[in-house]
């Protein structure tokens, strides 16, 4: 019923599925506070809501002409970050969460402990990404001097950004490139 409600308001499959999953959520987290009597389950019988997956298409990745755009109007720190994006295919969370022992320098490479399917793998194993001669050259020139225990992109502070600071200073370069809106940063 509670689902029917909000779909018969004209709300999108994926808020109805995300509004369910809050609810669901705050429920839970009553019942383990002790909140709510014991043995109440009003989502028990409510079944989740399974969404079709979309598809990433060559078409909503960026341009070279659009990448380009984002570098000319990005200061250093952005542009170093786009193109490494760009050149390894990293996500958000992985090159902000990058230590500089996590470069190897002699083979080439990026290992990546933390990732998307880290935490969720039996076995959890590295990201390994082979970088070309560009990332190659912007990795060595961060990491030039730092400990291995430090972050490669950090903010003014010397503290690492996080995923929102991230999309925000993206945002801004996207805008003032004036390139389409739903471009991501990886």
């Amino acid at each position: 019923a509670f689902q029917d409600a909000l779909a018969g308001e004209g709300h999108a499959p994926l808020y109805v599925k995300k509004h369910t999953t809050s609810v669901r959520t705050m429920f839970n987290r009553g019942m383990k506070a002790g909140w709510l009597p014991p043995g109440f389950k009003p989502f028990a019988s409510v079944e989740g809501i399974r969404l079709d997956p979309k598809p990433l298409l060559e078409s909503d990745l960026p341009t070279d002409a659009e990448v380009k755009e984002l570098l000319v109007h990005s200061d250093s720190f952005m542009g170093d970050l786009i193109a490494m994006y760009h050149n390894t295919g990293c996500r958000t969370h992985e090159l902000v969460e990058a230590k500089v022992g996590d470069f190897q320098e002699t083979s080439r490479s990026i290992v990546l402990g933390k990732h998307k399917r880290s935490r969720t793998q039996r076995e959890p194993v590295p990201r390994t990404i082979t970088l070309n001669a560009y990332a190659y050259a912007i990795l060595k020139r961060r990491c030039q001097g730092l400990s291995p225990d430090a972050h490669i992109f950090v903010n003014g502070n010397d503290n690492p950004y996080d995923r929102r600071e991230i999309a925000q200073r993206f945002a801004t370069v996207r805008r003032k490139a004036s390139v389409r809106p739903t471009i991501t940063i990886y």
